[in-house]
């Protein structure tokens, strides 16, 4: 699932910063058929081809991760989910811990 919402925010980055698939490949070399593969199916994404894109949108590999947990939580809040489920979406990320190994 975090892997999906990966795909989603960079597509939310993407247009909010204005681009075209087309102006991605061209500033990185990277086919706009794999950008939007990225975009819908981001668990084949590897570490290196994210900062790559990141960089193009001028946002640190941090800041992203950071927007894309405060989205989760947003719309967990949003959707008034059970506190349990948002715990289990945040140890899913590594983001809480409540005491036990599992």
């Amino acid at each position: 699932m975090i892997a999906k919402d990966v795909g989603k925010e960079l597509k939310a980055l993407r247009i909010r910063k204005g681009y075209t698939l087309q102006d991605v490949q061209n500033a990185i070399n990277i086919h706009k058929n794999t950008i939007s593969f990225y975009e819908n199916h981001s668990e084949k994404i590897k570490l290196n081809t994210l900062e790559k894109i990141l960089d193009f949108y001028g946002i640190s590999i941090y800041i992203f991760f950071k927007n894309m947990c405060e989205n989760i939580h947003w719309y967990l809040t949003k959707n008034g989910r059970k506190k349990t489920n948002e715990n289990k979406k945040k140890k899913a990320i590594g983001l809480y811990w409540d005491g036990n190994s599992n």
